[in-house]
């Protein structure tokens, strides 16, 4: 294989990776208004204000019965780490998640060791045919609130991807979501 190397242009105009630890997001702004657009931008790594990673994080600090999340990818060692903590200290708070294998790999050991936890309960769930999976990005909190989007737990979508979501408390579709999310769980695969 040829590999070309970076010119200097290149490396000068590559974006900035985002410090995910230091983003500034008014999270208790977000989570008491009716609907917000949550997004992330790799090309302008000074515009995180909107960024959905600070927002699920917020969301299952406030959570004070359940937090339910479908995620393709289910990888992002800060997030696993902060809800192995969470639920942890947290053990009246029920935490369900549905994944598919692929969506853990490379964290098998936290992952699992999140999982351990009394209180966190997990499905890998396959769709139809060979590559069928749980392909949904979201998190319901206490059947009141919802992110929805196309952000995966993941480092990719944090710092390199652009990804976009929604958060809402909207009644309809929160109850929605969740009937949903209760239907995938029941599924047994």
């Amino acid at each position: 294989m040829n590999f070309k190397k970076e010119s200097a242009y290149q490396r000068k105009t590559k974006p900035k990776l985002l410090n995910r630890r230091s983003l500034v997001v008014d999270k208790d702004k977000i989570l008491k208004s009716d609907l917000s657009f949550l997004y992330t931008d790799p090309q302008d790594s000074n515009d995180n204000s909107c960024h959905p990673l600070p927002v699920l994080i917020r969301m299952v600090e406030v959570a004070v019965k359940c937090v339910d999340l479908a995620f393709f990818i289910f990888n992002d060692e800060l997030f696993l780490n902060y809800l192995y903590e969470f639920a942890k200290n947290n053990q009246n708070v029920k935490i369900r998640i549905l994944t598919t294998h692929d969506g853990t790999k490379n964290v098998y050991k936290q992952f699992f060791e999140l999982t351990s936890l009394s209180n966190i309960k997990h499905r890998f769930v396959n769709g139809a045919g060979r590559y069928g999976c749980v392909h949904e990005k979201m998190l319901v909190c206490d059947q009141k609130m919802i992110f929805l989007g196309s952000y995966n737990l993941s480092q990719s979508s944090a710092e390199n991807n652009f990804e976009c979501g929604i958060f809402t408390k909207h009644e309809t579709f929160v109850t929605d979501a969740q009937a949903h999310f209760n239907k995938v769980w029941a599924y047994d695969s």
